[in-house]
């Protein structure tokens, strides 16, 4: 028996809270994948322990439910490390917020952590051995993503093709297939991984998908290479920034005050060519425009003599 399998041996039979820490931790590691810290063959190797936990749930009495208990408890570690950022909005004014950070953490990566329990639920409830599991995680994790990306207008948060951050190259595949078939294809190679653990002769999956993958960062070396990048003529953006502190952004009695600024830099005169575009920050408006009539008007004026504002 080589190491690998022992390794495999070791996290297929694990049980109770050691299970569920292991599932925790993985997930918790995958986070690191994703920007800014780029750290993504832990990714990789998260979907192969993924699979190794789901072969260990078929030897349980329940093996659904364990299997769904894991795909939980990684989805939570992912998300409660990959949305850390969400917190800071809760420190802008932490004596009014700071209470709530608490429950924050646990509903917000709980909820979305059902995904990965769905995903991983339904593929413990139709596990085959061998190379079959392999495909059949990477479609109902790969689906499971696609629904969190979707449904209730969805929230696609560092889903497995952004791992490929790291690589520009790698990412132009993503003019060809879109996201989610790169996400489909990254999952599919972190699966195969788990082949390793099986036996010295299951080496031959998890090497086709590394020469894909390979051919890919090729293919994205060439196409950046070849690709003209030029500007766009007569396009002439202007970038509004009123860098309003996010304390005082809405005070009521503030409110027209910073509508004012951002109005009065979208339209201010500049010493070159006049604006095509205007920009404004994400949630720039310190109201919702839609119910605002001398907002609307002020925007009028703003995106005449064909000019558009970008905002959201």
């Amino acid at each position: 028996m080589t190491p690998l399998t022992r390794a495999g041996d070791f996290v297929r039979g694990l049980s109770g809270w050691r299970r569920f820490l292991f599932a925790f931790a993985t997930g918790a590691l995958s986070a690191l994948s994703f920007a800014p810290w780029g750290l993504f063959p832990l990714l990789l190797f998260s979907f192969a322990a993924l699979v190794l936990l789901i072969d260990g749930a078929q030897s349980h009495s329940r093996p659904v439910r364990s299997a769904a208990v894991a795909g939980w408890a990684y989805g939570f570690g992912q998300f409660l490390v990959g949305l850390y950022w969400v917190a800071y909005a809760f420190l802008v004014d932490p004596l009014e917020h700071a209470w709530q950070l608490p429950f924050i953490a646990i509903i917000f990566p709980g909820g979305l952590a059902l995904f990965q329990l769905a995903a991983c639920a339904v593929a413990s409830r139709f596990w085959r051995g061998g190379y079959a599991r392999v495909f059949l995680f990477a479609t109902c994790y790969a689906a499971a993503e696609w629904l969190r990306g979707n449904i209730l207008t969805g929230f696609p948060w560092n889903i497995p093709g952004y791992g490929w951050g790291a690589s520009l190259a790698v990412l132009q595949t993503v003019a060809f297939i879109g996201v989610y078939g790169l996400s489909l294809l990254t999952i599919l190679f972190g699966a195969s991984l788990a082949l390793l653990f099986d036996g010295p002769r299951a080496w031959r999956v998890p090497a086709a998908f590394a020469l894909l993958f390979a051919l890919m960062w090729i293919g994205g070396i060439y196409r950046l290479n070849t690709t003209h990048v030029g500007d766009v003529p007569n396009v002439h953006l202007r970038l509004v920034q009123p860098n309003v502190p996010q304390d005082e952004k809405y005070i009521r009695d503030r409110r027209l005050t910073h509508w004012r600024e951002l109005v009065q830099l979208s339209l201010a005169p500049g010493n070159g060519p006049a604006p095509t575009h205007v920009i404004w920050p994400e949630a720039a408006p310190p109201f919702l425009l839609s119910r605002e009539l001398g907002a609307l008007q002020d925007i009028t004026v703003i995106t005449g003599a064909n000019r558009v504002l970008m905002t959201g």
